[in-house]
């Protein structure tokens, strides 16, 4: 029985081919196996083959027989200009009987058959001879006178010459029978038979695949057909036999955008004699991006804190923007802004982006627009006398207020609730007082030295009614001086409050153009007083609600301040806080009856120092922190109700400055 064992011929550079052999082994009536036996790598040396080898060989062994059908058949198929020694090595198993070994194959297209060596045998031969003998044709049938008889060789004749060169070599394609044949009983024996060919084909091999035909375009994100698409090749055919498509080129033309791209992929047919074809085969594989990127938006409520635009950005509507080929990019948001102009409405609101390749996707927001109405820096708001009850927003749309309050005022202490702002020096105040529910009620300007209720005051208020009333109270806790004018009655009055120094000048409007002088005072108040508007009620069981607008007031507003402590001196120096400004804080809710929001006021990882003052300038809070970049809670759960500034320094010593108004719980 014949097993194949690779060996290596070097082939001279003028055939264009290098050889490198291949191992097979067939047995009689069963599929062909490949199998790899010993590498040949010394012919002048005696070669001892395992056992385990041998034990291998015996099973099944078909050897032995004279019959055609029961061969062990020997497969050339694997040959190329590469692979052309075959290396037999046969198991012969053990006999009480001369002993034949029959093996056929059969040289394939494209080649020849050179010759045929014995090129090892164990030492079963060095005594008894073997005999080879070889047919060839379709009836290449152990019967008959064989084509080559080769008697008498024993170990030494190892290697022997050509066992076929009295033939017309080389022998072209076609079908041969071999036979060993032993004369003497045996145990068991080895040998091994090379078989050399060569290529008799000289013709190239030719695509059958049409030009073009493995062309494809591809979308970018379709991963799947791109994978499919470059196991594709190119078929061939070949005189000799089959072709292989060898890949010489595989290179990537850059598109237009990050998403492009085309492969050219370049084949050549090489067949197994080395002979390569004429022509090359290209496969394009074009990748373009022709689909839109996805857009996911929300639908969004903007507050507005002032009566600014405030803008729209990709942070606030955009979901998702995402591109399976590369970046998305905002191309615009219509309209950019939203304003006063929006107030209570819901808009739509169009976000456009693109992909790299310059695919767009078009979406719609809806962005409810809402006005904060918590009271904001520089205004604070408080309650003036234990029965108030008071409230106040402020719309800032209008540049009003709505304040409301209960109880009711007696000439030495005052009952209502104050939306003010700290003034030191000149300054002035006027507002429109535009509606008052129910009637009865009082809502005016005031200018007064401090939140307790028998403090210096001078108060201007209407009723909506034919007069105009003026209060003063010079002394603190004394009963103040009423004066009253007339006034035409109607839905609007507009009042005026000028401080130059201890002089208090009010006015009166019916139209906000021409102004009437309603009294001048002189009144020794501090340097720095609280101005603002104030809802006074006539009954502790009904709540008045006043609608100021047109509020505007000027001269030395100042934000309520307290001296800085040692603490923050140590975190920050006198002359830097100085250098820089001032910067309001936005709190909510405000007013509170607990826990508030200070937004953030720098990025996250700044050291920052925190205090809340109440409005005697008494410390009720200090901390100091490592900003997070995002909202800071204050708890001010359990504090006496009233007005609380809020301070947040930082490490270069910018201020930021708020006030909230603590409510009974």
């Amino acid at each position: 029985m014949l097993f194949p064992v690779i060996k290596t011929r070097i082939i001279p550079s003028l055939l264009l081919v290098s050889f490198l052999s291949i191992s097979l082994w067939t047995q009689a009536q069963e599929p062909l196996v490949d199998r790899t036996r010993i590498q040949k790598e010394n012919f002048d040396q005696q070669k001892n083959y395992p056992d385990a080898d041998i034990q291998e060989c015996f099973s099944g062994d078909l050897g032995g027989s004279l019959s055609f059908g029961n061969p062990d058949n020997i497969s050339m198929a694997n040959l190329s200009g590469d692979n052309l020694d075959i290396e037999l090595f046969g198991c012969l198993a053990p006999s009480e009987a001369d002993y034949h070994d029959l093996f056929t194959f059969v040289v394939p297209e494209g080649f020849e058959l050179v010759s045929i060596h014995l090129q090892d045998m164990d030492a079963l031969f060095d005594n008894t001879p073997v005999k080879f003998r070889f047919w060839f044709g379709d009836d290449a049938q152990p019967i008959g006178s064989p084509d080559v008889e080769v008697d008498n060789i024993n170990n030494a004749d190892i290697p022997t010459g050509n066992l076929i060169g009295s033939l017309t070599l080389p022998l072209p394609p076609g079908t041969y029978t071999g036979w060993i044949d032993i004369d003497i009983p045996f145990s068991s024996t080895t040998y091994l038979l090379i078989f050399t060919f060569d290529c008799n084909d000289n013709a190239p091999p030719l695509f059958t695949s049409e030009p073009g035909s493995l062309d494809l375009s591809l979308e970018c994100s379709d991963e799947a057909g791109l994978e499919d698409a470059l196991d594709l090749e190119p078929e061939g055919v070949d005189v000799g036999g089959t072709a292989e498509a060898v890949l010489v080129d595989d290179g990537t033309v850059p598109g237009s955008c990050a998403g492009e791209y085309t492969l050219i992929r370049t084949w050549q047919l090489v067949d197994k004699c080395g002979n390569v074809s004429m022509d090359l085969f290209t496969q394009t594989i074009t990748i373009s991006d022709d689909t839109p990127p996805e857009l996911d938006l929300l639908n969004i409520q903007v507050t507005l804190f002032d009566d600014g635009d405030v803008a729209l950005t990709e942070a606030m509507l955009v979901d998702n923007a995402s591109d399976n080929c590369g970046e998305v990019t905002l191309v615009s948001i219509t309209p950019a802004f939203v304003n006063c102009d929006q107030l209570d409405t819901t808009i739509p609101v169009t976000v456009i982006v693109e992909d790299e390749c310059g695919n767009q996707t078009q979406g719609v927001a809806q962005v409810s627009v809402e006005q904060d109405t918590g009271i904001k820096p520089p205004w604070s708001n408080g309650n003036i006398g234990g029965t108030a009850n008071g409230s106040a927003t402020n719309e800032v749309c209008d540049d009003g207020f709505k304040v409301s309050a209960k109880g009711y005022s007696v000439p030495t202490s005052d009952v209502a609730h104050f939306v003010y702002v700290d003034l030191c020096g000149n300054g002035e105040i006027t507002t429109r007082v535009s509606g008052i529910q129910p009637s009865g009620g009082w809502g005016g300007l005031m200018i007064r030295e401090n939140m307790t209720p028998g403090s210096r005051k001078v108060a201007l208020k209407s009723n909506l009614g034919n007069q105009i009333r003026r209060e003063l109270r010079g002394t603190a806790n004394t009963p103040m001086q009423v004066q009253q004018s007339v006034i035409a009655p109607g839905q609007e009055h507009w009042l005026r409050i000028n401080r130059t120094g201890n002089t208090i000048t009010t006015y009166v409007s019916v139209n906000g153009q021409q102004w009437t002088s309603v009294g001048i005072s002189q009144v020794n108040f501090p340097n720095c007083v609280l101005m603002g508007v104030f809802a006074e009620s006539t009954n502790n069981n009904i709540t008045t609600t006043v609608i100021f607008d047109n509020v505007a007031i000027s001269g030395g507003i100042q934000p309520l301040m307290a001296p800085l402590n040692t603490a923050e001196e140590d975190f920050v120096s006198r002359k830097d806080v100085h250098q820089q400004p001032s910067t309001p804080l936005k709190v909510y809710p405000n007013p509170t009856t607990g826990a508030i929001w200070v937004d953030a006021v720098v990025e996250a990882g700044e050291p920052m120092i925190l205090r809340v003052l109440d409005m005697t300038g008494r410390e009720v809070i200090t901390r100091q922190y490592i900003s997070t970049g995002s909202l800071e809670q204050i708890d001010l759960t359990g504090n006496t109700p009233g007005v609380y500034l809020i301070q947040m320094r930082t490490a270069t010593g910018i201020l930021h400055t708020g006030k909230v108004v603590v409510e009974r719980h």
